[in-house]
């Protein structure tokens, strides 16, 4: 019995680790280049002025 508790809580553990790790590799990925961040930007800009006019 504990040693299943034990296997859930790992396999919830690595979900976590997976998701914030995937998060860093996206921020990291953008964040210290300001191209990156203006991309970000621009786009959702863009999304988001583009949904406005058409609505």
């Amino acid at each position: 019995m504990k040693s299943q508790h034990i296997l859930t809580g790992s396999r919830k553990f690595q979900e976590k680790s997976f998701l914030v790790k995937t998060f860093t590799d996206v921020t990291y990925d953008y964040t210290p280049s300001w191209k990156g961040l203006v991309h970000i930007f621009s786009y959702f800009f863009d999304t988001t002025v583009v949904q406005t006019i058409f609505e």
